[in-house]
């Protein structure tokens, strides 16, 4: 019984660690670190300075910029005449080197896991298969309960809207029945 191959969209290359060389990093958003240093700066000053929302932002552009490297060494051994990889860092020796080792990894992570697969007993293979057939009926009924609610809410809004227009004719029309008296 043959098992479809594992997609690398399966593997984070975080997990694989496989982090980008920190001098590609630095060339995405390469304002992040000062923003950062200048926000510890402002705070240390004034206590009342903090800025939780500011200092999240900059964490989530470092991850940003992580996934959008991983992502795009991906991207690029699937793509390489996509015209993104003519620009820095995209086009540097060091990102294609990175591109060309990360790809390599998930292949053999990737062939590590099906045979693994290949290896597991049958009733194993068959209650994996069960357990993800449970999980993705599960996934359906929590969508369509969700579209029912979002259906129910959207007939509440409309009947709102109509008793507010209402309301608000039944106001407009005494208004202009006592200004005429």
């Amino acid at each position: 019984m043959g098992y479809p191959p594992c997609s690398c969209s399966a593997f984070s290359l975080t997990t694989l660690k496989l982090e980008p060389p920190a001098e590609l990093l630095a060339q995405i958003f390469p304002w992040i670190e000062g923003e950062q240093a200048a926000l510890d700066t402002c705070q240390r000053a004034n206590r009342f300075a903090m800025d939780i929302a500011l200092r999240q932002f900059l964490r989530l552009l470092i991850w940003l910029r992580l996934v959008l490297m991983q992502d795009a060494a991906v991207l690029f051994m699937q793509h390489p005449s996509c015209p993104i990889f003519q620009f820095p860092p995209f086009n540097s020796s060091a990102f294609r080197d990175y591109a060309a080792t990360s790809t390599t990894r998930i292949a053999e992570v990737e062939e590590q896991a099906r045979l693994a697969f290949a290896n597991l007993p049958e009733h194993m293979v068959i209650s994996l298969r069960g357990a993800v057939a449970n999980m993705s009926l599960d996934q359906k009924r929590e969508r369509d309960k969700s579209k029912a609610q979002w259906n129910y809410m959207q007939e509440q809004m409309l009947h709102m809207r109509g008793i507010v227009e209402q309301l608000a004719s039944s106001k407009s029309s005494r208004r202009k029945g006592n200004s005429g008296t």
